[in-house]
């Protein structure tokens, strides 16, 4: 019985993370291009910098959020209070990196420069310091409430966890609008912001509390708990360092050597690109729980189980990604200039580089979750800190020269061969996954994709969508095709643990 009911949690989560998405780009169809159009390329380009610099102080976590599932099952399978007493550790350690990581967004809050250079006019460096003391207040509020949310997800409470999302999704967007449109410009979208992450926090913190009676106990005795949970964070932290720097470093660059204008144009694309994740983290997510599960079960054919759920949830994920990363191949340079205007070419080029190279490692996924079971994260984390090395190396002189192209570029390629290959070959060797079974069973499944492939290099290259009726009606057809020779993604999501 109990089984059942997570796997209707499952199901449900799946359909409103998707639902979520979904309105997610509708909301952007109609929202960005106000933004865009009312604020401009250079003051939408302070915005995004500004909120990517914060963005990379969540860093900060050092990887308590991936541990807190693993010690969650281990302190329940004990019994008495010991999941009080990890929630106690965590509250105390979120706190402290709270505090630090405000403390690092009010440095360059005070001096706006350190981001945007000394040539930055007046009113950027003040716009930009008021949205920084703002989103020092958020940071340290997202963490407080971060060991609440892990509770949520370990406890499988993954809709309340997907209907908050997709409140904010909605709430976010159409209350900045009006903000904009009264002229209040990146400043108010700021404090807009800073509302509805405030309350959202508080919500977490409450439902935690009240629905699934958080508890905890404040006590520093035991340190080898403490030191257990900090060295298994330590290489989450590592990892997460990286997916900072792929995410917002090059916004950052960009900023500093091509200014604001380039960095709109990147946020563009790497907005999109956002997107392209969710559609594959919204089936691996829900995963998290029975990975762990599986992994610290005794079961003789664990690992067989494993290596199933690895390889049907990819498959899931495959299904979806090549329908949008076809798809955006196909309409993406005339979605481009119908929805976003002159001036944002590039982004159809940066889009691409950001999502081809990730779609093998986003099918992937439940990996990382694997690696963090099993205790072999630190593979991941010294793969990732030689391509977070490399792609800022590569990154700086391809900005200077051919500007968001370029650090897209340097960015794609550095996914491609970390995660892409290098990664594959731990999966195997290290991990005891089939991942050249998980291969041969994704090129089977890209052989039933064909068909649709045909009819998008048609259309990519004989017609012409000039306007929003053409493209939809196109973009219909296409996904029609696709849909025709493609199996559902349905089958993977029924998969369960016997």
């Amino acid at each position: 019985m109990k089984a059942s009911v997570f796997f209707t949690e499952r199901k449900c989560s799946v359909a409103i993370s998707y639902l979520q998405t979904a309105i997610s780009v509708l909301i952007a169809l109609v929202y960005v291009p106000i933004v865009l159009n009312t604020l401009g390329k250079e003051e939408y380009g302070i915005y995004q910098a500004v909120t990517s610099a914060a963005a990379m102080l969540s860093v900060l976590d050092l990887g308590f959020s991936g541990a807190y599932a693993r010690f969650y099952f281990r302190m329940s399978e004990k019994g008495g209070d010991g999941i009080a007493h990890l929630n106690g550790i965590f509250i105390a350690a979120y706190t402290f990196l709270g505090i630090a990581a405000a403390f690092c967004v009010l440095v360059p809050a005070k001096n706006p420069a350190l981001i945007f250079g000394t040539d930055a006019a007046t009113e950027t460096l003040e716009k930009a310091s008021v949205m920084l003391l703002l989103l020092s207040v958020n940071l340290l509020s997202s963490f407080i409430s971060s060991t609440f949310s892990a509770y949520i997800r370990a406890n499988e409470k993954f809709v309340f966890s997907e209907l908050l999302l997709l409140v904010r999704t909605v709430a976010g967007p159409m209350l900045q609008l009006p903000t904009v449109l009264c002229g209040y410009g990146s400043v108010g979208m700021t404090a807009v912001r800073f509302a509805v992450n405030l309350l959202s926090d508080c919500v977490i913190i409450i439902y935690a509390v009240k629905k699934l009676h958080f508890r905890l106990r404040l006590s520093f005795g035991d340190s080898v708990l403490f030191r257990s949970v900090l060295s298994f964070s330590s290489l989450i932290a590592l990892n997460m360092i990286v997916d900072q720097v792929n995410s917002n470093a090059d916004n950052i660059i960009l900023a500093r050597l091509c200014g604001a204008s380039e960095v709109a144009v990147n946020s563009v694309g790497t907005m999109i690109a956002s997107y392209y994740t969710l559609f594959s983290t919204s089936i691996s997510k829900v995963f998290t729980p029975e990975v762990h599960r599986l992994v610290l079960s005794d079961s003789p054919d664990a690992n067989d189980k494993v290596n199933v759920l690895f390889t049907s949830v990819g498959r899931a994920q495959l299904s979806v990604l090549m329908l949008l990363v076809s798809g955006f191949t196909v309409f993406g340079r005339d979605f481009l200039r119908l929805w976003a205007g002159d001036g944002y070419e590039d982004a159809y080029a940066v889009t691409l580089l950001h999502i081809v190279p990730s779609t093998l490692p986003l099918i992937q996924n439940v990996g990382i979750e694997i690696q963090r079971a099993r205790r072999k994260h630190h593979y991941r984390a010294f793969v990732y800190s030689a391509m977070a090395i490399a792609n800022i190396t590569a990154t700086i002189p391809l900005a200077q020269r051919f500007g968001a192209v370029g650090a897209a570029f340097a960015t794609g390629a550095a996914t491609f061969i970390a995660n892409g290959i290098v990664m594959n070959v731990i999966y195997k060797k290290k991990l005891g996954l089939d991942s050249l079974g998980f291969l041969k069973s994704m090129l089977r499944d890209l052989k039933r994709m064909l068909i649709p492939f045909s009819v998008g290099a048609f259309m990519l290259f004989c017609i012409d969508f000039s306007s929003w009726a053409s493209l939809a009606l196109g973009i219909a057809t296409y996904t029609a095709a696709y849909v025709v020779c493609v199996r559902p993604i349905h089958s993977c999501l029924s998969a369960r643990k016997e």
